[in-house]
């Protein structure tokens, strides 16, 4: 094989950029390449540092696609009761910042509910507006009326949202009695409750 320079000789980036891009699916720079080749890579100098992109047949995607780009946790030791019927805030949030706007954000919450016979909590992860989350919606935990003692039971919730937002997004945990003045409650104190946020690009 020949090269177009000589031994010793010292390349700069461009140099080497303008010999190998005619003869690989790559480019790199500012300005967004023109190609129709499925698989072209372009190092993409608009981001500090340059992101790595593919071309998929219609746009540049990061290399990042389908990955999980980020995980905030928010843990409480304390437990938590309530008597009312309906959803309150069970002192538990996590604030995440999407990277991307078109990053999916799932949200994982366990926590050990802790209730009596014939009582019944339900448990749901919201977002900024208090709206509850696909997956999440509300769950509810009834031990039945042959429970003689305080019934605790594992819990993991799960919730999906697609947020469309890369500024700050809060989610929180939150639950409820069955009946007004029944109490149910949370026993963190005995299993740390904890909330995830798990970015995840699209």
């Amino acid at each position: 094989m020949t090269y177009p320079w000589s031994a010793g000789e010292v390349l700069s980036a461009s140099d080497l950029n303008a010999e190998f891009a005619s003869k690989l699916p790559y480019s790199y720079g500012t300005a967004t390449p023109s190609t129709s080749v499925d698989g072209f890579l372009w190092y993409d100098e608009n981001d500090t540092p340059p992101t790595p992109k593919f071309w998929d047949g219609a746009a540049f995607q990061a290399l990042t696609s389908g990955k999980i780009l980020q995980i905030v946790r928010a843990t409480d030791a304390t437990d938590r009761t309530t008597t009312s019927n309906t959803y309150v805030d069970a002192s538990l949030s996590v604030t995440i910042t999407p990277q991307n706007s078109t990053s999916a954000v799932l949200l994982m919450w366990t926590a050990r509910p802790n209730l009596a016979a014939n009582t019944a909590g339900y448990y749901q992860i919201t977002d900024n507006s208090n709206n509850a989350l696909s997956g999440a919606e509300g769950v509810g935990f009834y031990p039945g009326t042959t429970v003689t003692a305080i019934y605790r039971s594992g819990m993991a919730l799960i919730g999906y949202s697609t947020p469309a937002s890369t500024s700050a997004l809060t989610y929180k945990a939150r639950f409820r009695s069955n009946t007004s003045g029944v109490p149910i409650g949370i026993t963190n104190s005995e299993a740390t409750g904890q909330l995830y946020a798990i970015e995840v690009s699209a």
